[in-house]
């Protein structure tokens, strides 16, 4: 029997990221006594590789002039989504996230500074600082160590599997502990937290546009199968908005894609990009909204295509650094060298990165006719000549030509970093079927989990918006789950 079996609880979380670890603590500090499961072995999932929250009218905003304001966020996500989003949800969202950073702040000693990701964007990327260190394992540690002080009891290697409900409540949540073993939690309230499903081919494959075989996920080694969607959908929960968060990557030697590497840097940049027929598609700085670069890419024949620059963007790398960061872990201006990363991937036999002295061996390489490539890079480095690209009209500055040196090509995929879409819930976080209706009374869902926040692409101008959401639901569903659990006592 597990050594869990027979226990209570006010609250019980199923999920330990930022949204799950979020509803702990608001339920506690609202007077619940609660319950964390979280199935792998640490907390924070891919909070963990996440950097910062969205955020308006903050104090960190106003002190850079920032001023945002929430009609204009929100007509931006409206046209953004072409109206696939659920309104009412996504405001809420937009104007409790500085809420939410505030009381991050009184609930830890973490602080903010504003970072954007890139020249499109405005700057409302609240990056989290604690103890030293930054980014989204900071605040997951920040919540770690506010749970533990606050006396919630926190479970790893243990998993939510059913919500119990009798006669319209919440009454249980069936689980499996860290010895596989089944037991029961007996609770008023359950929030849904496990982080979404972007790691079950199975559930990409049928509930989402994209192809598994054509898209990797970044977080491979989590187990995110959608667990707390089909608890949901399993009372009766409507669901809306499935996808997955994309961007453009150099796939890894497993097949996983790269988050950051010398040679990803220098590729998911606004160089020169061509399809599998050796011609350009699209303007490239499109690379500074990733998801929308990972549609044009995803949208090509095979889902992929080829990144190509010489050898002296490589010398430039190296001198002068990145024009496009890779969010804040690499920002704008880090030195690289390329060539050396290049020439290790070849050695290492890496069916992904080329170099050769010529167009027409490189064309060879990388699978394309050589008088379309040869044409098709004559055409662009005209058009640097000229300062003005009469195909896509991409921006002169940040157009290099093609021509000095060796020659690389590198092969751009998508890779993804988290679901998008999932259960239908309230503006108060409560999971609800198809007439708007709760499934039942005490469940309530947060985070990844949660559909009806963006359309079919996620929103890069509201840089940090999933993170934020993250917390600000998980605030949300906390406060009420415990308000009601109070009032049942």
């Amino acid at each position: 029997m597990s050594s869990i079996q027979n226990r209570e609880a006010d609250v019980v979380v199923v999920g330990g990221g930022s949204a799950g670890l979020a509803a702990a603590i608001r339920a506690t500090q609202n007077g619940a006594k609660v319950i964390l499961l979280e199935k792998e072995p640490k907390f924070g999932g891919a909070s963990n590789h996440a950097e910062g929250l969205f955020g308006i009218m903050t104090e960190e905003a106003r002190k850079m002039s920032v001023w945002y304001t929430v009609d204009e966020v929100f007509k931006h996500s409206l046209e953004h989504s072409h109206g696939l989003i659920d309104g009412p949800l996504v405001r809420r969202a937009i104007e409790e996230a500085a809420v939410t950073i505030d009381w991050i702040k009184k609930s830890t000693p973490v602080t903010f500074w504003l970072a954007r990701m890139s020249p499109t964007e405005p700057f409302v990327w609240h990056i989290p600082n604690y103890k030293g260190e930054e980014r989204g394992a900071a605040l997951i540690k920040a919540y770690v160590d506010k749970a533990n002080e606050l006396g919630i009891t926190l479970l790893t290697n243990t998993s939510g599997k059913r919500i119990i409900v009798e006669r319209g409540k919440v009454t249980g949540l069936e689980g499996i502990d860290s010895e596989g073993n089944p037991f029961v939690i007996k609770t008023k309230a359950v929030i849904i937290a496990s982080g979404g499903f972007n790691n079950s081919h199975e559930l990409i494959a049928k509930w989402t546009r994209f192809d598994p075989g054509r898209t990797g996920a970044a977080t491979s080694y989590l187990h995110k199968v959608g667990e707390g969607i089909l608890m949901g959908m399993e009372l009766g929960a409507d669901t809306r908005g499935f996808g997955l968060m994309t961007f453009q990557s150099v796939p890894g030697d497993g097949g996983e894609m790269q988050e950051m590497s010398p040679v990803m840097a220098a590729a998911g940049g606004p160089g020169l990009w061509v399809n599998t027929f050796g011609e350009r598609f699209v303007d490239e700085t499109v690379s500074f909204d990733f998801p929308m670069a990972a549609n044009a890419i995803y949208s090509q024949r095979f889902s992929f295509v080829w990144s190509i620059w010489d050898e002296d963007w490589c010398t430039y790398l190296k001198e002068k650094g990145l024009d496009l960061g890779i969010g804040t872990n690499i920002p704008v201006g880090t030195k690289f060298d390329v060539m050396q990363d290049v020439l290790k991937s070849i050695e290492e036999g890496s069916p992904h990165v080329f170099m050769e002295d010529s167009i027409s061996e490189l064309a060879d390489d990388i699978g394309v006719d050589p008088d379309t490539l040869q044409e098709t890079i004559d055409r662009y480095n005209g058009f640097v000549e000229k300062r003005y690209d009469e195909d896509f009209f991409k921006d002169r500055r940040f157009m290099r030509p093609v021509k000095k040196g060796k020659l690389i090509a590198a092969r751009l995929g998508v890779g993804h970093f988290i679901s998008i879409g999932g259960l239908r819930v309230t503006p108060e976080t409560e999971v609800i079927d198809a007439m708007g209706e709760p499934v039942a009374e005490g469940v309530y869902a947060c985070g990844a989990d949660v559909g009806g926040l963006w359309g079919d692409t996620y929103e890069v101008r509201r840089a940090g918006a999933m993170m934020s959401w993250a917390s600000t639901s998980g605030r949300i569903a906390g406060a009420n789950a415990a308000a009601l659990a109070m009032r049942e006592k």
